[in-house]
């Protein structure tokens, strides 16, 4: 299996919504996080019109494996606004010789986080963004489905 690097992803997450589960009143201000998982693509990569027997973007890319670095601050125990940064390493199929590039237009996010220490908290998150290659004729929208562990200071 050839494995390649995806170009370095930057996306704005305008709301993500988090539900901490043993979260405190005081749990607002500034948070840094660092968060890691799996993720599976969802579509196609090209063409897709009704007669088209083009193939679905998962047999080009198995998956990727996201690192990811969140900057923001909560707005309330539950509602978090902020900017996040990722970097994917992608596991691309057999056939495929070359990582592609492109731009994320919708990021949805959300998780619960626990509290480990008085200042840490580590919790499962699932996101799905919507994206679009910007190098492949006849590029089609298409999504990743992630999950893993986010670990963060708030």
């Amino acid at each position: 299996m050839n494995l390649r690097v995806l170009s370095t992803l930057c996306c704005l997450s305008l709301c993500l919504a988090t539900f901490p589960a043993l979260a405190d009143e005081g749990a607002w201000g500034v948070s840094v996080g660092v968060r890691t998982g799996f993720g599976l693509p969802v579509g196609l990569l090209k063409g897709g019109g009704s007669d088209s027997d083009d193939p679905p973007l998962n047999s080009w890319v198995f998956g990727i494996i996201p690192v990811q670095l969140d900057l923001g601050w909560f707005l309330s125990p539950r509602v978090y606004l902020g900017t996040s940064f990722q970097y994917s390493h992608v596991l691309l199929a057999n056939h495929c010789a070359q990582p592609f590039e492109g731009v994320e237009f919708v990021n949805l996010q959300g998780g619960t986080d626990f509290r480990i220490s008085e200042e840490l908290w580590l919790g499962p998150f699932v996101t799905f963004t919507v994206g679009k290659y910007m190098d492949v004729d006849e590029a089609r929208f298409h999504g990743w489905l992630m999950g893993g562990l986010r670990l963060s200071t708030k």
